[in-house]
Order: structure tokens, then C-alpha cells, then sequence
């Protein structure tokens, strides 16, 4: 029934907002302790304490971000419209230019066909981004994006390599 389904969203969404809560105290955590050592100078490689300071802030950017895109598929405020993803991947690779380079890790792009389709070129290009961080940071020295025209729409293939997951993920 409506209320059964409205009931378990809900729930859903609770469960949700409670894990985010609870995802955002870790870096927290980890940022205070990593502060609060440099100053009171306990840290003998103080480097070493910003870049996880920086790697934490990164995490909470993604959490963020995670519950803006909640809050506005609810209120209804997601906007679809004609979008090249093309154009998106071209400008995600501008925008980790630095990171990249920074890592010495390569980025290269190909699209075949045409990449057009209705979405939110906002939702799409932080999709993009969120993809091509996680490419660069866990690549040894290359990263690629491909975009194809299929009978489903168009396939966004991020490949980097990378160590790669566990045979058994």
C-alpha cells in the first residue's frame, strides 16, 4: 500500500541521514586529532598530519554532497535538460589537472557517438568528478575515461590501473 511504501522510504531516508551522521564524526575526528596535534606540536612530520587533514576534508565533501543530492531529489528540485557528457568529462579532467599532474598520474578522454542525454548537468558533472578522484588517487600512472553510444543510452567507462578490488568484491 501508499502508506507501507511512504513508511519504508521513510525508513530509508532515516537510515540514511543516521549513516552520514555517523560517516561525518570519523573525519572529524581524524581533522581535530590531526589539528590538535600541530599545535601543541606533538607532530614530528607535520606533512604528513595536513595530508590526512586533507584527504579527510575530501571525505566529507563527498558525504556532503551525498546529502544535498538527497535533499534535492526530495524536494523535487532536480532539473533534467539536454547535457553532452562530453563536454562534462572534458571539463572534469580541466578541474583534476593539478591533482593529476600533482600525482603523476596521466588523464585521457574519448567519446564515440553522440554523448547527449536529459539530466542534471550538475548531479552528472559531480558524478564525473567523484569517479575521476577516486580513478587518480588509486591509479598508478594512467586513467581513462570512455563514453560510448549504446542501444541503452551512453556508457561512461572510468578504467585506471590501479591495484584494482579483491577478486572476491
Amino acid at each position: 500500500s501508499a502508506r507501507a511504501i511512504r513508511a519504508a522510504n521513510d525508513q530509508a531516508r532515516d537510515d540514511f541521514l543516521a549513516a552520514i551522521g555517523h560517516d561525518l564524526r570519523t573525519p572529524l575526528t581524524a581533522i581535530n586529532a590531526a589539528v590538535e596535534a600541530i599545535e601543541d606540536g606533538f607532530s614530528t612530520d607535520p606533512e604528513r598530519y595536513l595530508r590526512v587533514i586533507s584527504q579527510q576534508t575530501s571525505v566529507m565533501e563527498h558525504l556532503v554532497s551525498d546529502v544535498t543530492t538527497l535533499a534535492s531529489l526530495e524536494a523535487g528540485s532536480v532539473k533534467r535538460e539536454h547535457v553532452d557528457l562530453s563536454e562534462l568529462v572534458d571539463e572534469a579532467v580541466e578541474a583534476f589537472g593539478p591533482l593529476s599532474q600533482k600525482a603523476q598520474v596521466s588523464v585521457s578522454s574519448e567519446a564515440s557517438g553522440d554523448a547527449s542525454i536529459h539530466g542534471d548537468p550538475h548531479a552528472l558533472g559531480r558524478l564525473l568528478r567523484n569517479l575521476l578522484d577516486n580513478a587518480v588517487r588509486h591509479a598508478e600512472s594512467h586513467v581513462s575515461i570512455a563514453l560510448s553510444t549504446t542501444t541503452q543510452g551512453v556508457s561512461v567507462r572510468v578504467s585506471d590501473n590501479g591495484p584494482g578490488f579483491a577478486p572476491d568484491l
